[in-house]
Formats: structure tokens, sequence, C-alpha cells
């Protein structure tokens, strides 16, 4: 705790400022020093979203405002677009003169990513004073310009009674317009309890509306959310073929695998390449989720004899799962926009907590300085892991089974919460306001390990989250007697018997056990595809050829155009009309055909999926799916010999079984990605040659940073990897405003990736990304910049050494 009470002050009023924004109103021209625009205040509770007043952005849903933050990084402030996602209430009589009704907040979803700031919420269902002070920041017009402002305000009551009331009224100087929307901080836990309402007319000081309101957003039909980074798989689906017609490329349901390795398991064999990832099951400990714990190897005998899996795509096949661009993905009903924002928040702040090397102040460290203990029980430091990965499971199916869980709970009546609690950690904060001192850390713990044990669909990110959170149980529960501590060790034993029956019982996906992953024949594409080759030239390495061809479903390569001698800069100009011609050629009504980008190792990260035809256009990967190859494979860059990089290995006769054999597998088994060049924020080097060989056959590498060149071969990484065998890579170009928390890339790249189906899956899924991005969905902002690799070994290119010679 720190000693110096106006050091701690001043230490919550930076972190409080810069995550406080101002609002303007968008419009042709727009100037954010134009005073006239000016709307009011708001604050980013999550990555991406931002919490206001709705009579600051009155209009309501989908109305479009500028939002103008700091960035986090120094330097000068950013307007981004943004949309305003719910106001609450969500209705409100125009005719009606006066005061918008209670509760007047609105979330505003920003339609550009931005490095920023974000505040501490509290999770108390109500946390009221019946005296003392509170923190507030905003922005108002002085002097005819939008200038910060911040100061202490006292608490005066409620208004209309605490049990029903809304508003908590405040005293102190005169507030002048523009502060409404900006936070009300409880100086004493370093959290955000309100939002601020002011009103020119009401006097000196002002209105704080609960934090707690935003609970009564809207509940989704769906009794779950939707996963956000898959397709919707309750809308029509154009893209899916005849369900009669064999899908040779993704998992049957029907057949048993006998290659398939138990989806839960962490591989033993797996090679640490850093350091251990506190959010991945420790590959060194024995397996919670199967009795037996010896290493699972596939039965001898069952390799498939003359059949080799194909890929989806490029001969013809489409992708899954996605209809035409932006179907299904954007369905008001069915997202449950108050579990995605506190989730959203939580992880935020355990990302913010775990990044090392970033030299920011986070809340956690703000707390401590404050002596916050939550209840009495937790430190600020396991309060933010608490919450996090509370926040990495599915929420609750309903309120009334949240309520259910708390009143499981020995010897704990809490009263009656208005509004009820929705998510977890509403659940965690009653605890803290209706428990005794004394018996809050065994209650905690205990409501953790009934989350933990809660019924939901077992996938592998589930399974990952749930032991997280387990061995979160673990470390705390270390402070409670003997008897409690064996009392959770059974609960756990009884809860993996549970998942081993649950997962013996049924397969993937929930389907049979005895379902086994489709196993793809040779020579079976469904439909045409494009195919781009891009070759640098040696002698002029600034220059370009390429070529545009069709690829027929019989494997047959009809060359369209070509050209030579081309720069980078100018290649989506002189490509576009060549491009055009050759989408007219296949494409069906609803059914863009896939493009494939056929590029040398030093261009893998060429952003063709971001290139457009014509002026207003979509870029190309929201048009269609547009997914990489690698058209020289075989030959390592000089510099890599020269340095040793690939070290005793050099690619040899065996690399094209190698990349046939791991192209089967991660279509027909269980897939796990690997993040190779970040561990918590910081930058790492890609693995060598020997070290990516070492890898498990069921791996997809993902790079966070590619482009982020900090190491003397990182302009080879993507092709050293490709020199591995992998045909199936996933990354992020580094150039896009990323951030420095790369949690939420992270998460999103291994939660695709590991629930997945097989690779096959894959493209879709990037695919329909991509049109949530162009949709501005928050929720899918950490897959800016996303590209895929997938290039299948059964398919080969045309040779690179005729590249512009007639077919």
């Amino acid at each position: 705790m720190s000693d110096d009470p106006d050091l701690a002050l001043s230490a919550l009023r930076e972190l409080v400022t810069a995550a406080t924004v101002r609002i303007h109103r968008t419009g042709p021209g727009h100037s954010p020093a134009v005073s006239g625009e000016f709307l009011g205040s708001g604050f980013f509770v999550a990555p991406g979203w931002v919490l206001t007043c709705a009579h600051v952005v009155d209009g309501g849903e989908g109305g479009e405002v500028t939002v103008i933050c700091r960035s986090a990084r120094p330097g000068e402030a950013h307007a981004v677009p943004g949309e305003v996602a719910a106001t609450l209430p969500e209705h409100v009589d125009r005719s009606v003169q006066g005061d918008r009704p209670a509760p007047d907040l609105a979330l505003v979803r920003l339609r550009e990513p931005v490095d920023h700031e974000c505040l501490f919420v509290s999770e108390r269902p109500a946390p009221h004073y019946a005296e003392g002070r509170v923190f507030y920041a905003g922005w108002a017009l002085l002097q005819g310009e939008p200038q910060p402002q911040d100061g202490l305000l006292t608490v005066r009551g409620t208004v209309g009674g605490w049990s029903e009331g809304v508003r908590m009224r405040l005293g102190g100087d005169g507030l002048p317009p523009g502060v409404s929307g900006g936070p009300v901080v409880d100086p004493v836990r370093g959290e955000v309890v309100g939002v601020l309402e002011s009103r020119a007319d009401q006097g000196s000081g002002g209105m704080s509306i609960g934090v707690e309101w935003l609970r009564t957003l809207p509940v989704p039909l769906s009794p779950r959310p939707p996963d956000l980074h898959r397709p919707d798989q309750h809308r029509p689906d154009q893209y899916r073929p005849d369900l009669h017609r064999p899908d040779l490329h993704r998992p049957d349901p029907y057949r048993p695998d006998p290659y398939r390795p138990d989806l839960h398991r962490p591989d033993p064999y797996r090679p640490d390449l850093h350091r251990p990832d506190p959010n991945r099951p420790d590959p060194n400990r024995p397996d919670p989720y199967r009795p037996d714990h010896r290493p699972q190897q596939e039965p001898p005998g069952m390799e498939p004899q003359g059949t080799e899996p194909q890929g989806m795509e490029p001969q013809g096949t489409e992708p899954q799962g996605m209809g035409p661009p932006g179907q299904g993905l954007r369905d008001p009903d069915r997202i449950d926009l108050y579990q995605a924002v506190c989730h959203a928040h939580d992880r935020y702040h355990l990302d913010r907590q775990r990044a090392l090397g970033s030299g920011r102040r986070t809340w956690v460290d703000l707390q401590a300085e404050l002596g916050v203990r939550p209840g009495r029980a937790l430190s600020p430091d396991e309060r933010v892991e608490l919450l996090g990965r509370l926040a990495d499971l599915p929420p609750p199916d309903s309120t009334r089974g949240l309520l259910d869980i708390l009143d499981s709970l020995p010897d704990f009546r809490p009263r009656a919460m208005s509004p009820a609690p929705r998510g977890w950690r509403d659940g965690l904060g009653a605890l803290y306001e209706n428990a005794r001192h004394d018996d809050v850390l065994p209650l905690l713990v205990d409501y953790a390990m009934r989350v933990m044990t809660a019924e939901r669909p077992a996938t592998p990110s589930v399974l990952d989250a749930e032991q997280a959170l387990w061995g979160w149980i673990q470390q705390v529960s270390g402070r409670l007697d003997s008897g409690p501590r064996g009392d959770l060790l059974r609960r756990h034993a009884q809860h993996l018997d549970d998942r081993w029956r649950e997962r013996s019982g049924r397969g993937r996906a929930g389907l049979p056990a005895g379902d086994r992953a489709r196993e793809p024949s040779a020579g079976s594409a469904l439909r045409h595809s494009v195919l781009l080759e891009v070759e640098r030239r040696a002698w002029e390495p600034d220059q370009c050829d390429w070529s545009v061809a069709v690829v027929r479903p019989d494997g047959e390569v009809i060359r369209l155009d070509e050209g030579q001698g081309a720069g980078l800069a100018a290649l989506p100009t002189g490509l576009a009309e060549p491009l055009a011609e050759a989408f007219r050629h296949c494409d069906e009504p609803g059914r863009p055909v896939p493009l494939y980008a056929a590029l040398p190792q030093r261009l893998l990260d060429l952003p063709v999926d971001e290139w457009r035809l014509r002026p207003g256009a979509h870029p190309l990967g929201v048009e269609r799916p547009v997914l990489v190859r690698c058209s020289d494979r075989d030959q390592p860059a000089a510099e890599d010999v020269r340095y040793g990089r690939y070290g005793d290995e050099l690619p040899g006769t065996d690399l094209e079984a190698v990349r046939r054999d791991r192209w089967r597998r991660v279509h027909v088994h269980a897939v796990r990605a690997e993040v190779l060049d970040c561990d918590d924020a910081v930058r790492r080097p890609v693995p060598g040659l020997p070290e990516l060989r070492g890898l498990p056959p069921g791996t997809v590498p993902v790079l966070c940073r590619e482009g982020d060149r900090r190491y003397e071969d990182d302009e080879t990484a993507l092709g050293r990897i490709v020199q591995a065998g992998y045909g199936v890579v996933l990354w992020r170009r580094w150039g896009h405003p990323t951030g420095s928390v790369c949690g939420e890339f992270h998460r999103g790249a291994r939660t695709i990736v590991d629930d997945a189906a097989g690779a096959g899956e894959l493209p879709a899924v990037v695919h329909g990304l991509r049109n949530q991005l162009r949709e501005g969905r928050t929720e899918s902002l950490w897959a800016r910049g996303i590209a895929l690799l997938y290039d299948d070994p059964h398919q080969p290119l045309p040779g690179t050494d005729d590249l512009l010679e007639a077919p």
C-alpha cells in the first residue's frame, strides 16, 4: 500500500484520463478541431468498446460517431469511426421532452483497431456509498474548444431510493457540458463504479449511473452466444455442397479415426521453444483428462494404402461453412453484448498484467498500491487472474443457472440483486458484497470450482480454460485447511472422470465416438479456382513477372494472361482486369471462387487479400477466400544455408513425404496452434529448421508479428516454416496497428485452430473473419491483417521455370 495518498491519486488520474475519450458527430469533412461537432465524453471498458451516456450519442442503435482517443503509445490523438451498438433503455419516446429515462447508457464499438488503455470496471453488484468521494474525468468545452477535465466529487446519496434508484447524486463544483459519459471511479478501490451524467441546468455536481445497469442489455434468443470466429451454423449456407455428395476435405463424423489422438491431451513430446505458456496445459505433466497417462500412439498397420488426403483446394473444392460475404455473421438477436464486452474487459486486464517488458503501469499495480483486497481475500493479482480465467469460459446459459450456483454455496444466502447478475464476474462480485469477511476465501474457491465443473460443450479451448482455472484454484486453495483442499481434489478427480466418460462416449463436436475423419481421395476436385503466380526477377529484385490462370476441377491449368517487369507497388493495378476476367470465368451466383496466390518465399506476406480490383470495391479477401501457396518451397534461402540456420539438416529427398504426412495429419487428426514468435507480448526469434521439424505432426504454426524485423533471420522465417514441411500456416501482418498486448490474437488464433474439425475449416473461417472486419465487428479486430498459407502438396503448381510459357 502506498504511503503517499497523493502519489496513488496521481497514478489513478493518469490511468483514468488515458482511457477517457471525447465523442464527436460524424459527417462529411469531419474535423475534431471543430467544437460544434463535439458531443460529449466516454471511456474504454474493453478493447474497441466505449461506454458513454445514451443522450451523448442520441439517435439510437446503429448511429455513427467519431471517437477521439489517446494512444497507449506516445503520439497524437486518434480519430476512429464508431457505431452505437446498444442504448439503454432501448426504445425512448422522442415526443416526451426532458431528460432521457434511466439507465442512460450506451455502448459504442470502434470500427478500426487502435492501441489504447482500458479502465478497470467493478464487478460488485451495486457499489453504494453512504458518504465519501469519487473521482471523475471527461471532456468539456472551455473557451470554445474541447479540453480534458477531472476532479473529485462528494457522494450525496441516490435518486429514488437505493433499492430502486439507478442514479447516484454527486456534489461539488459545477460540471460543464460535455463531461457527460465520463467515468466515475472509486478512488479507494481503484475501479470504475459509474458513468457521469451531467446537465448544465442541474446546478453544482451531477448524477452517476451505476455500471451494473449494463446487465439490462438485451439477452440473446440463442441459449449461448455464437462463436464469433466461425460461420453461423443456423443460417442457410450457399457454400455448403450437396449433403449427399461426399465432402472429401473435412473429417467424416461417421467413421472411426484410428489416427486421431486424444483431442485434449498435451503432447508429451512437444518441445518447449521458449518457456511454458500458462494459458496452455503443461506438456510435462500427466494428462488430467485421461486415466491412462501413457503417450497415445497410432495403431500399427493402420496407414491408409494408396490414398493421400487432398486439401480443400486449390483444384476446385470450396470452403465449407461460409455463405455469401456477410451472411450469418451479424445477427443482433444472437450476440450477447454484455458478455462479449465483460469477457473482453477481463481478458484485457489479465493480458496487460502478464505482458512482459511493456513498462506501462497497470490497474493491478495501482490497486496493489492502494491496498485493495476484494472481500479481504484476494490480492489484486489473484483477482485479475481469476476474472481472466472465468472470461475464457463460455458464459452461464442463463441468469437462473448462475443464481442456482450461488444458491448452492453452503452458508451463503445473497440478498435479491437488481439488476440480476448475468456473468461469472457478477457472481464473484455478489460474494464480495454478501459474504462475511472471514468466509469469503472458501466461498470464492468453491464458486470457482462450481463454475469450472458447470455443464458445457467440451471443446479443446474450453478444456484448456478449465485446466487454467483449476491451476488458479490450486494456487489459492493453498491458504485453506487440509479438509477443504482434499474435497477440492476429490471434486476435480470426479470432474476429470466425467469429462473422460463424455469424451469416450462422444467424439469431436459432440458426435458419437465411433465416428471418424473422412479421408479425402485423390482426384476429387469439385470446383474451379483461380491461380495467381508472381515471380520476383533475380536480376531485378524490385520487378516481378506474373500470370493468371483458371484451374479446372480435373487439374488442368488454363493460362489467361501474363505480364513481365511489373513493380510490386503496381501489381494491384496491373492485375485488376486479368483477375476480374478470371473470376468472370469461374464465379457462380453466391459462390465466388477462391483465389490462390502462388508466391516465392520472400513474398509470402504480399497482402493480395487487401487488393481492390476497382475503386470502392471490397478487398479481395472479403469478396472471396484468398489463400497463399509457396512457389519455391524446395529452394532454401542462400543466406540461411550460408549462416547454418538449417543445422545439420538440409532439405532432402524425403521432404515431399514429410509435407504429405503433415498435410494428412492436420486434415484427419486434431490440430493445435503453436505461436512461434511471441511470448507474453515479448518478441522471440522463430526457431530453426531442426526445431520446427521436431514439432508434433498436428501443429499449425502461428506468427503473431510477421513483418516485425527484430532478428537477422526474420525475413526468411515464413520460408523456413515452409521448408520444415508445413502446408498450413497462420499469421498476422505486423504493419497493422496491433497494440503491445498480443493476448487477444494468441487466444483467437488458438481458438479457431484448436476447435476446428481439421485444418480444412480454416480457409472458410479466415474468410469469415475478414467479412466480420469489414462489418466493423469489434470482436474480430484481433484478426486484422490475418493471412493463411494453405498449400496442398498433392496439387503441384505449374513449373516455376516455365512460368510464362504457354500451357
